[in-house]
């Protein structure tokens, strides 16, 4: 058996049968369901979250079937759930698995709140992809003031949540006029930090 699939097993289950259904639903679904019909393409957020770990499990061909078998058309993601359990997310890898899920449940703002915590980088990436025009609130309610909120809790010392700060900014300054994006701005911030996208949006004005 592939070593990255043992890892799916979580060593603290004592509940073998379920570790069995799990390996049979598993090699049904990867094995017998081979055509292309069942697989979807995995998300660049996907990528960007098993390649940031020191020791990728990218090339795994277990854990990339997995993936685009859960964003592909054909799997029921309720199906899937019960066996979830025994895939640990101690790893960006294995957390792609349960934010894919979450995501297939339309569960935006928790899949949100773990990249922030495990995986920054990819989170504007997965907002980009994930959130359609319905949940588009969620780059300022949501994804705006958790940034600035840890940017400012790192006392501005983090380059990752900067980075993704800066990348919000630019999605969001897209969504409003000057007045309405400066509201939405904290009070508290760097003058400075914002300037750019004032400015931005002050020329984006004077063209239309």
């Amino acid at each position: 058996m592939n070593k990255c699939f043992q890892l799916f097993y979580n060593e603290d289950n004592k509940n073998e049968n379920l570790k069995r259904d799990y390996c049979v639903f598993f090699f049904f679904m990867v094995l017998k369901r081979n055509s292309c019909s069942h697989f979807g393409v995995i998300s660049p957020w996907i990528t960007a979250m098993v390649s940031s770990e020191p020791v990728s499990c990218v090339t795994c061909g277990d854990l990339l079937k997995l993936q685009s078998l859960l964003c592909g058309p054909s799997l029921d993601i309720l199906s899937f759930l019960p066996f979830l359990d025994s895939i640990p997310d101690s790893n960006n890898s294995f957390l792609s698995i349960h934010i894919i899920c979450a995501t297939r449940l339309l569960n935006f703002e928790g899949s949100i709140d773990r990249l922030l915590d495990r995986c920054p980088e990819a989170v504007t990436l997965y907002a980009k992809h994930e959130i359609k025009s319905g949940s588009q609130a969620l780059w300022w309610n949501k994804l705006l003031p958790e940034l600035c909120d840890r940017v400012r809790r790192s006392e501005n010392d983090n380059e990752v949540f900067i980075s993704t700060l800066k990348d919000t900014l630019d999605v969001v300054s897209m969504e409003f006029d000057l007045q309405d994006f400066l509201n939405l701005l904290p009070d508290d911030g760097n003058a400075a930090f914002f300037l750019p996208y004032l400015v931005n949006q002050s020329k984006r004005k004077l063209v239309t």
